[in-house]
């Protein structure tokens, strides 16, 4: 519904990833006038697919939600009208213990809840675009500053344009804002330091997905999940679609990010190998085999990220979601939330927080 919020300028939402298209539809649906400005050339921010012949085959960002524990994502899914589907979980799991030496079957254990969305999480951004008015997300447009002088705020793209704000609300991991963006006047010595100091979630980290004609270890008895301690997978899982097909694999590789730069295709012949160790020789032939390695996106991981220690993200210091430059400037990433954190849960759950903030903020004034 819509509260008749109007303003002469427009929030400007800077990074078109489900924190950021969240939030700018939270906006728009309550008559506030918005515009998404994103630096990649597509929507999705850490959302993205692997395409062939059209179709999305395989995720190579986010892959779970839990619906049953996330309310955020139950939200917004029923209010998208996106579908999921139970994580493949039926049959053995096999554990990698020793190099050279045969995987072990096990019955792994499960995760209560634990579900993928129907067409990848690009559905969710897919739907999220659909609702926002058709002008409203530019891409290929990475912003450079956010500037005040009291009077009026502008947010400068890359390329010299300036574009008048009423208030911006920066939808990127937090490092990466800082890194990118100069703030005029600069921020408080506390927001900038809580900003470094956010790791950004799987930033440096790089996954594989293997695709095929036929879920073919299912055949066996095998869930397709495997934990191994010799890598360069350390976890594998059946990344199917419903009822099979498309049928896929993927797993989280354990290399280093420096290993991984300096290996190249090295890392790719290893991966398939471990495939094939693990589930025979069918798996040697995938009809396609890709690897993203996110710590190659500065517009994702930031040089703090890249020789960081990995670990989940907490929740960071209330100072990351409360407005600065009087009330103008709001920072808003899954990192940033207040629940789940670094999760698709956290990414919804912080742009729909930051929206509702700034609108209820206006009305008070």
């Amino acid at each position: 519904m819509r509260t008749g919020v109007s303003t002469i300028d427009p929030v400007v939402v800077v990074g078109a990833g489900v924190a950021g298209l969240s939030c700018a539809l939270t906006l728009a649906e309550a008559g506030c006038p918005v515009r998404v400005l994103e630096a990649h050339p597509v929507p999705g921010g850490r959302v993205r697919s692997l395409m062939r012949d059209g179709r999305t085959v395989g995720e190579l960002g986010p892959s779970w939600v839990w619906p049953r524990w996330q309310p955020c994502v139950a939200g917004w899914l029923s209010r998208l009208e996106v579908d999921t589907v139970a994580q493949h979980e039926h049959g053995d799991g096999l554990i990698e213990r020793h190099r050279g030496l045969p995987p072990v079957r096990a019955v792994l254990p499960g995760q209560d809840g634990i579900r993928r969305v129907v067409g990848g999480p690009g559905a969710l951004v897919d739907a999220l675009m659909a609702r926002l008015p058709s002008d409203s997300v530019t891409t290929g447009s990475p912003v450079t500053a956010i500037r005040t002088d009291g009077a009026t705020l502008s947010v400068e793209i890359d390329g010299g344009e300036r574009i008048a704000a009423s208030a911006a609300i920066v939808a990127c991991a937090p490092r990466i804002a800082l890194q990118h963006i100069a703030f005029e006047p600069a921020l408080p010595m506390a927001l900038s330091k809580a900003l470094q100091t956010a790791p950004t979630w799987m930033a440096a980290q790089a996954k594989a997905v293997a695709v095929y004609g036929t879920p073919f270890w299912r055949e066996t008895g095998l869930s397709g999940r495997v934990a191994s301690s010799v890598g360069p997978l350390v976890e594998i899982h059946d990344h199917c679609g419903p009822g099979g097909e498309p049928a896929a694999l993927f797993g989280f590789v354990g290399v280093p990010a420096a290993d991984r730069h300096a290996h190249g295709m090295r890392l790719h012949d290893a991966v398939l190998a471990q495939l094939g160790h693990c589930f025979g020789e069918r798996a040697l032939q995938p009809v396609a085999l890709h690897i993203e390695d996110w710590s190659l996106d500065p517009r994702v991981c930031s040089a703090a990220d890249r020789t960081g220690t990995p670990a989940h993200p907490q929740v960071l210091p209330p100072i990351l979601r409360e407005p600065s430059l009087d009330g103008r400037l709001r920072f808003c990433a899954a990192e940033t939330a207040a629940v789940g954190p670094g999760l698709l849960e956290g990414a919804f759950a912080a742009g729909e927080s930051v929206a509702k903030a700034l609108l209820a903020a206006r009305s008070i004034r």
